[in-house]
């Protein structure tokens, strides 16, 4: 079944909560990852029969996840640091946090050099066919 026939949605979530379609539409997110992600503990929405009912508190980290996620953070990174918050403990917060900060950025900056190198690839091989160095500009042939 694909996620835009699932049935579980049929009946409005009671308020405060939010459903699964609600949830896919406003993240951009597909009900599969949403599933995936509270397997792994990351999000705990609450059970109506079949129906997942999103919480505020499943909103938020949601929308933690997919941040962190876009600035490379692994899901086993993000359930740790989520770990920590449970806890409570303001100093451990802030370590962790930025813990996961420090280790990202070379991360980042690793990953903008692959694709710096990719680009420059592209270029050369591109400028051997006769196009022009940089894709994407207006006026070459497709």
């Amino acid at each position: 079944m694909t996620d835009q026939l699932a049935p579980y949605d049929s009946d409005p979530p009671a308020p405060g909560l939010r459903s699964m379609s609600w949830m896919v539409d406003k993240f951009d997110v597909s009900a599969r990852a949403l599933r995936f992600y509270e397997y792994k503990g990351l999000i705990s929405p609450l059970r109506d029969g079949v129906r997942r009912r999103f919480t505020p508190a499943d909103v938020d980290r949601l929308r933690e996840i997919l941040r962190l996620k876009s600035c490379g953070a692994t899901l086993d990174e993000i359930y740790a640091l989520q770990q920590v918050r449970v806890a409570g403990e303001p100093a451990a917060i802030r370590a962790a946090e930025r813990a996961l900060a420090e280790t990202l950025a070379p991360r980042a900056r690793q990953r903008f050099a692959d694709a710096s190198a990719q680009l420059d690839a592209l270029g050369e091989w591109r400028g051997e066919l006769g196009l022009s160095a940089r894709a994407g500009q207006s006026g070459e042939a497709a």
